[in-house]
């Protein structure tokens, strides 16, 4: 992980000064960083630079390709990358708190009006990510921000480290089904799929996806208590254990939970899992449930149907568009630098 918060407060890259240490995961620590040219604010990813290439460098490489002929709402602009002694940074767009969140940081949970406004909006944003033969595997309330600008869409998807292409290499083609035994991300958010160890593809997102809005609504997932359950006891070594002994039992935890898990995500309905929503979040997931492997999803249907389900509501979940900046073309120049230009498409 990167050093403590003091070694990189104050420290800066380019054009870019580091303020505040906003967050921290598994593939690196994210801080506020302060443009010295005009005053504003960007978010910066901080990742440790090792022999192999660097998870940020490959993460550089999909926000590349989904901003390529014009770029994503709902996704971070990059403005700068750079590696200096062993740490890699990467500049860009600063969002809000986690949706899942209120001012405080507590977590809340969200009226139907509101789960509403994401579903039709991520769900937009998604289709634009997968348009461009990405899947992004790691869907959870961490990783969908609110847009504090008010522009449309209403929230932000990032952390793209765990992403993939859907298309093999160089092609149009959809890649074929394979086993896939390696468990990434967390188990809460995992889809059916994933846990009979299929390699992912578009369904898994949208799957991934409806856990995430019946969370919102809900406050819990009905095998989230199994997760705790086997969670608790390594949680409660982090302080009396060392790293490597901790991450150990961690993972002997996850192990435990995940065909527990499995079986309960197998045997639930739509309908149970989503009661007391409005019916198109139970046909939602039956349908994703039912997706085949390579089928491309009917995203236009179901963003029509929360739409509609929202007017009869009587809520208005269209944010208004606003003028947005052109986009800072200094990137490609500052990677030329790195000799990174050739990133893949």
């Amino acid at each position: 992980m990167i050093p403590d918060l003091d070694e990189f407060s104050g420290k800066r890259f380019n054009r870019y000064v580091l303020q505040d240490k906003l967050g921290e995961g598994s593939f690196g620590t994210v801080y506020s960083a302060k443009n010295l040219d005009n005053g504003k604010l960007f978010a910066a990813k901080l990742e440790e630079k090792e022999d192999r290439v660097p998870s940020l460098m490959k993460e550089l490489q999909i926000y590349r390709r989904l901003h390529k002929r014009g770029r994503i709402p709902g996704i971070p602009r990059i403005y700068h990358y750079e590696e200096q002694d062993n740490v890699c940074v990467m500049i860009m767009d600063k969002a809000g708190d986690h949706i899942d969140r209120d001012e405080a940081g507590r977590p809340r949970t969200l009226p139907i009006e509101s789960v509403l406004k994401i579903a039709y909006h991520g769900l937009t944003t998604l289709e634009k990510v997968h348009e461009k033969g990405i899947i992004h595997t790691d869907l959870k309330p961490n990783n969908i921000l609110q847009n504090p600008s008010g522009n449309s869409p209403c929230m932000c998807i990032v952390d793209f480290g765990l992403a993939k292409s859907f298309y093999e290499a160089g092609t149009k083609k959809h890649i074929e089904m394979k086993t896939n035994p390696k468990i990434e991300g967390p188990i809460v958010y995992a889809t059916v799929n994933t846990h009979d160890c299929l390699t992912p593809s578009r369904r898994d997102d949208l799957e991934t996806f409806g856990y995430v809005l019946v969370q919102l609504f809900k406050g819990k997932l009905p095998w989230e208590k199994v997760v705790n359950e086997e969670l608790r006891e390594c949680m409660q070594k982090f302080k009396t254990t060392s790293y490597s002994e901790w991450y150990n039992s961690y993972l002997g935890a996850v192990l435990r939970a995940y065909p527990k898990v499995g079986e309960l995500k197998r045997n639930i309905s739509a309908e149970d899992l989503c009661e007391g929503m409005p019916e198109i979040f139970t046909k939602y997931m039956k349908y994703v449930r039912s997706m085949v492997f390579s089928e491309k999803p009917c995203y236009d249907y179901f963003c029509d149907q929360f739409l509609a389900t929202a007017e009869h509501l009587g809520c208005n979940i269209l944010a208004d568009r606003r003028d947005e900046e052109e986009y800072d073309d200094t990137l490609q120049k500052e990677l030329g630098k790195l000799g990174v230009s050739r990133l893949s498409d």
